[in-house]
Order: C-alpha cells, then sequence, then structure tokens
C-alpha cells in the first residue's frame, strides 16, 4: 500500500492537504458581482444560467470560513463576500425580511421562502462570526431573529 494511504504518514498528511487545497481551489469562482453564488460546473466555471440559492451562497461563506481556519489563501475573501452578499444582495428580502429561496439568472426572487434556507443562514453567520469575517454577527442575530418569528 502506498504510504500516502495510510493514516498519519507524512504522505499521508501531504495528501490530505492537497486534496483540501484542491477542493478549496475549485469553487473559488463562486461568487457572483451581488454577492449570491453562482453553481458551480465541473471543472469550476459559473453556470450563469441556473437560479442562484441562499443556501448554496451560505454554504460558501461556511466552507470559506472554515478555508479561513485553515490557511487557505483567499477564503475570508470569499467568505465575506457571500456574507455581505447574504446581507445586501438580492437574496435577502428587505421589503418583507428573511431569505429569499432563490432568484433567477437576472436576479428576480422566484416564489417561496423556505426554513431551510434561513437554517443555512444561521450557519453561515455562525461560521463567519468565529472566523472573523465582518459583518457575520449581524447577519446571525438576523438569521435568529427570522428563525425565531417565522419557523419557530
Amino acid at each position: 500500500m502506498e504510504k500516502k494511504y495510510i493514516i498519519d504518514t507524512e504522505e499521508n498528511k501531504k495528501f490530505l492537504e492537497d486534496v483540501r487545497n484542491g477542493i478549496f481551489d475549485f469553487g473559488h469562482s463562486f461568487p457572483s458581482p451581488d454577492g449570491s453564488s453562482y453553481w458551480l460546473d465541473t471543472d469550476g466555471t459559473p453556470c450563469y444560467d441556473k437560479p442562484r440559492e441562499t443556501f448554496i451562497t451560505c454554504r460558501m461563506a461556511h466552507v470559506y470560513s472554515m478555508g479561513t481556519f485553515l490557511g487557505h489563501k483567499g477564503s475570508a475573501e470569499l467568505a465575506a463576500k457571500a456574507i455581505k452578499g447574504l446581507k445586501e444582495g438580492p437574496l435577502h428580502d428587505t421589503e418583507n425580511g428573511g431569505w429569499h429561496n432563490k432568484i433567477d439568472s437576472e436576479g428576480k426572487p422566484l416564489p417561496d421562502k423556505l426554513c431551510y434556507a434561513h437554517a443555512f443562514v444561521m450557519l453561515a453567520g455562525t461560521s463567519g462570526l468565529l472566523a472573523g469575517i465582518e459583518g457575520s454577527k449581524e447577519l446571525l442575530e438576523e438569521g435568529m431573529e427570522t428563525y425565531d418569528k417565522y419557523y419557530w
């Protein structure tokens, strides 16, 4: 068996680090200009024609907050784009509160709001807060208030 597959060998640690960095590198193109997240094709290029969803934007905020802990270059900036997009972008429903489940490729909100998406907002806020990403505390607080008001 190759040493890279034997736990705790130097070869294994290097192998896992390379895999982890490859996964982080893959997602670098997720942010849309408005702060929401594009779906990514199998090679990491954005799918501009697909709806952009709150849970994906939140997940990317979480992933790159974790990347910040791991020292992955560019992670803090990517997490900050997602957090800012969740607070100020078209996924955030400034008229009625909370977050739209998704927006179309033109940025128009699609119908329905889901508890699922709001739970992800709290994940993004929590992860960002722990990683020191600006605006995360406010995102988390608004996410919890919205969740308590409509879903609890």
